[in-house]
């Protein structure tokens, strides 16, 4: 159907013609199109101190609204920003936290801040990585040792931990959280730890990379 399209009820008993005296009613289509919007933040993964806290920059867009507004962990939760329709970015204060999640929220002609009305959501993505001993003192020539990797990551649904690499030898798989193993006797001085996010398929790459740990293996004393 296209925008001004009528359509007429006709009276057609006993064979009356498809003329305008025989019409009962009429009506005139109008179409819209359904609200439409995404958002981002720059830089996802967040980068954070020591506190654990990031700034990022937040970017959005919103089609077929008159008025959206930004918050904070929830529909409802602290507003961050209000605006029309379009495109707009905002940064943070550095107070941005991994796992936190930002919703992009329809609230044209007073429309609740309700989860129905979330046009888009974008969650801060991070993670850390230790070693447990790190430095490993190893005695005898070898010069290997044996560690045990600790990881934890923020808005992921999947995650790898590589060795080497971002796309180097697989040592673990993991959902979201927190997760830990211990290698083999095969731990050399300089060997590297990458968490990498692969959530959706994300490839192994450096843009991936959520944390990264080098080991230091030293013989003992």
């Amino acid at each position: 159907m296209q925008e001004g399209t009528k359509l007429f009820l006709q009276d057609v008993s006993d064979g009356q013609p498809l003329a305008s005296e025989f019409t009962l009613d009429s009506v005139a289509l109008h179409v819209t199109s359904a609200p439409t919007g995404s958002i981002s933040a720059d830089p996802n993964p967040l980068i954070t101190d020591w506190r654990g806290h990031g700034g990022t920059t937040l970017s959005w867009t919103s089609y077929g609204t008159s008025s959206v507004e930004v918050h904070v962990n929830a529909p409802n939760g602290t507003r961050f920003a209000s605006t029309s329709a379009g495109s707009y970015s905002q940064p943070t204060g550095v107070w941005a936290r991994p796992g936190m999640t930002f919703y992009l929220q329809n609230t044209s002609n007073g429309l609740p801040l309700s989860s129905a009305n979330t046009l888009a959501t974008v969650t801060m993505i991070s993670g850390t990585i230790t070693l447990n001993p790190n430095p490993i003192h190893v005695s005898g020539g070898s010069g290997l040792g044996v560690t045990t990797v600790n990881w934890n990551s923020f808005g992921t649904s999947a995650v790898q931990v590589r060795v080497g690499s971002p796309a180097g030898a697989p040592f673990a798989f993991w959902g979201p959280g927190a997760g830990s193993e211990t290698t083999g006797m095969w731990v050399q001085n300089g060997e590297t730890f990458y968490l990498q996010d692969v959530s959706d398929g994300k490839p192994l790459t450096s843009a991936n990379t959520l944390a990264v740990m080098t080991a230091v293996v030293l013989p003992s004393p």
